[in-house]
């Protein structure tokens, strides 16, 4: 199967001699191999038109797909931001809580010594 058009039914076209020619019409009394050449020509042409389009579609849903990935970027982007900040507040009162928790030891040490 070429074109859509089988050997098979290429054989069951009618033929008039040689009558058929390049520059003829598509007539049931067209040579059967000019006309599956036309019409598998005509079907490459229609074919590739559709894979045009269908090119087309696949390019506007990949730009709508980029942009929605750097959309996603940017809120990950800010997301980390937020994050990094974060861990330096947290970094800040770990540091403090050590320094309470070393207080708090001598604290204790200078009441223990008192209570001797």
């Amino acid at each position: 199967m070429c074109g859509g058009l089988s050997l098979t039914r290429l054989r069951r076209l009618p033929m008039m001699g040689n009558e058929g020619r390049l520059g003829g019409d598509l007539f049931p009394g067209t040579n059967p191999f000019i006309f599956f050449l036309r019409y598998s020509t005509a079907r490459v042409t229609a074919d590739n038109r559709h894979e045009q389009r269908s090119h087309g579609r696949l390019l506007s849903q990949a730009a709508r797909n980029m942009v929605i990935q750097e959309d996603a970027i940017l809120h990950s982007e800010d997301s980390l931001r937020k994050m990094s900040i974060i861990t330096t507040h947290l970094q800040y009162q770990q540091e403090a809580i050590q320094k309470n928790v070393e207080h708090s030891k001598n604290l204790q040490d200078q009441l223990r010594h008192l209570m001797k």
